[in-house]
């Protein structure tokens, strides 16, 4: 998970990229969700390649990235995301462990933090890592 709303969105995508291009694909496969700057997640398709600073550019997410998804809090999702619309409801991928690269004030403290205040959760729903599989309404909401 990489990007998001802070100032430091373009150097939370070059620490995806370094990270993605040295995670060994034989031993695992890596789900890369992007955070544009507005809050949106996008399914990329996790080239280490497109979150390079390149002739001065830097990268960014967009919308345009990839597929708009989430990440339902009902356990009985048990851990997939599913595609926003188009194709609502579109099972993507199922995720086990979380692994935030953000930067800046909208992700540097959000493990610590309460999970239902996430700021960088499109639906303020509780997210926490590894993502639970078993949430209740009674369940602490602290990761």
């Amino acid at each position: 998970m990489f990007g998001g709303r802070s100032n430091e969105h373009a150097i939370s995508c070059v620490s995806a990229g370094s990270i993605l291009r040295n995670l060994d694909p034989q031993r695992f496969e890596v789900i890369a969700i992007g955070i544009t700057p507005q809050g949106s997640w996008v399914l990329t398709d996790g080239n280490p390649d497109a979150l390079a600073i390149t002739n001065r550019q830097l990268p960014a997410v967009s919308s345009e990235s990839g597929t708009l998804l989430a990440l339902p809090a009902d356990p009985q999702w048990g851990g997939r995301l599913v595609s926003l619309p188009p194709g609502a409801g579109e099972v993507l991928a199922s995720v086990d462990v979380v692994f935030p690269v953000l930067h800046g004030p909208t992700g540097r403290t959000a493990p610590s933090r309460d999970c239902s205040s996430l700021p960088v959760c499109p639906t303020s729903v509780p997210v926490c890592w590894p993502v639970p599989r078993a949430w209740t309404r009674n369940s602490p909401k602290s990761c």
